[in-house]
């Protein structure tokens, strides 16, 4: 048995990692407003349940 064939075998059993991260340097945090609050739960939500990944949310203190 190859190292390649050997690869292909384990890949198939891993499972993938995903993490999002979204940089909003002109988003104040003290200053969101509701709607944009809304808007980034959203968006987290379906990085969650399409991905089962991470999502991060960096901007201005």
């Amino acid at each position: 048995m190859s190292c390649g064939s050997t690869f292909r075998d384990q890949a198939r059993l891993l499972r993938p990692r995903f993490h999002t991260v979204i940089f909003q340097p002109g988003l104040q945090a003290r200053e969101a407003t509701d709607e944009q609050l809304l808007l980034l739960a959203g968006a987290e939500k379906f990085v969650r349940d399409t991905s089962a990944g991470d999502f991060t949310v960096y901007c201005s203190r």
